[in-house]
Protein backbone atom coordinates (compact mmCIF):
# COMPACT_ATOMS: atom_id res chain seq x y z
CA UNK A 1 0.00 0.00 0.00
CA UNK A 2 1.54 3.39 -0.70
CA UNK A 3 1.68 5.89 2.48
CA UNK A 4 0.05 8.99 0.93
CA UNK A 5 -1.62 9.88 -2.05
CA UNK A 6 1.53 10.12 -4.47
CA UNK A 7 2.64 10.30 -8.03
CA UNK A 8 5.75 7.86 -10.08
CA UNK A 9 8.11 10.74 -9.63
CA UNK A 10 7.79 10.93 -5.88
CA UNK A 11 9.58 7.67 -5.69
CA UNK A 12 12.95 8.02 -3.05
CA UNK A 13 16.01 6.20 -2.76
CA UNK A 14 16.04 4.62 0.72
CA UNK A 15 19.62 5.23 1.26
CA UNK A 16 20.53 8.85 -0.39
CA UNK A 17 17.14 10.35 -0.36
CA UNK A 18 17.42 11.31 -4.10
CA UNK A 19 14.14 11.03 -6.44
CA UNK A 20 14.29 8.07 -8.54
CA UNK A 21 12.79 9.87 -11.58
CA UNK A 22 10.39 7.24 -12.17
CA UNK A 23 7.36 8.21 -14.41
CA UNK A 24 4.13 6.20 -14.56
CA UNK A 25 5.37 3.85 -17.54
CA UNK A 26 8.28 2.58 -15.52
CA UNK A 27 6.37 1.30 -13.19
CA UNK A 28 4.29 -1.95 -13.41
CA UNK A 29 2.01 -4.25 -11.03
CA UNK A 30 4.44 -6.56 -9.20
CA UNK A 31 7.80 -5.86 -8.84
CA UNK A 32 9.76 -2.70 -10.09
CA UNK A 33 13.76 -2.74 -9.64
CA UNK A 34 16.23 -0.29 -11.13
CA UNK A 35 19.14 1.44 -10.17
CA UNK A 36 19.17 4.56 -7.78
CA UNK A 37 20.65 7.36 -10.46
CA UNK A 38 22.28 9.13 -7.65
CA UNK A 39 24.07 6.31 -6.08
CA UNK A 40 23.67 3.46 -8.14
CA UNK A 41 21.80 1.29 -5.44
CA UNK A 42 19.51 -1.22 -6.22
CA UNK A 43 15.66 -0.18 -5.44
CA UNK A 44 13.03 -2.08 -5.32
CA UNK A 45 9.18 -1.02 -5.50
CA UNK A 46 6.32 -3.27 -5.12
CA UNK A 47 2.87 -2.53 -5.88
CA UNK A 48 -0.19 -3.99 -6.41
CA UNK A 49 -3.42 -3.20 -8.88
CA UNK A 50 -4.83 -0.63 -6.52
CA UNK A 51 -1.84 1.01 -5.96
CA UNK A 52 -1.24 1.65 -10.04
CA UNK A 53 -4.75 2.81 -9.75
CA UNK A 54 -4.09 5.66 -7.24
CA UNK A 55 -0.88 6.42 -9.13
CA UNK A 56 -2.84 6.61 -12.51
CA UNK A 57 -5.47 8.73 -10.43
CA UNK A 58 -2.25 11.04 -8.62
CA UNK A 59 -1.22 11.61 -12.03
CA UNK A 60 -3.94 12.54 -13.81
CA UNK A 61 -5.17 15.13 -10.92
CA UNK A 62 -1.10 16.70 -11.34
CA UNK A 63 -2.01 17.66 -15.03
CA UNK A 64 -5.66 19.10 -14.28
CA UNK A 65 -3.52 21.71 -11.79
Amino acid sequence: MLPHQMRAGDFACLLCGSKLNLSISDIAVGITTGSCPMCSQPFTIKLNKKDIELLLEAEETGKQQ
